[in-house]
């Protein structure tokens, strides 16, 4: 019980940070995008657990925890969605 009391508290915090952090940057329409599919397909390992049952092996770690796949998911949309901005041209002569 005091170690399901410590995850919950700690947990509650963690979440809250986020939400604080998220709520005082005011993002952009592809920040949003990012957090909420992400957010999505976090929840979809407990709502629809059997959707990753073919992913092949190789990948299968990312879909064993929902933080996991968030995270992932996360990384990767942020990456996939901003690479414009990594390949501006520059205007310095």
């Amino acid at each position: 019980p005091v170690v399901g009391a410590i995850l919950i508290f700690v947990t509650s915090f963690m979440v809250m940070g986020g939400l604080k952090t998220i709520a005082q940057s005011t993002p952009d329409n592809k920040m949003i995008f990012i957090i909420g599919l992400s957010f999505c397909f976090g929840l979809s390992i407990d709502v629809v657990p059997n959707l990753y049952q073919y992913i092949p092996g190789w990948i299968r770690p990312f879909f064993y925890s929902e933080i996991t796949l968030s995270t992932t998911m996360a990384v990767f949309l942020n990456f996939l969605l901003r690479l414009d901005e990594f390949y501006q041209p520059s205007h310095e002569s």
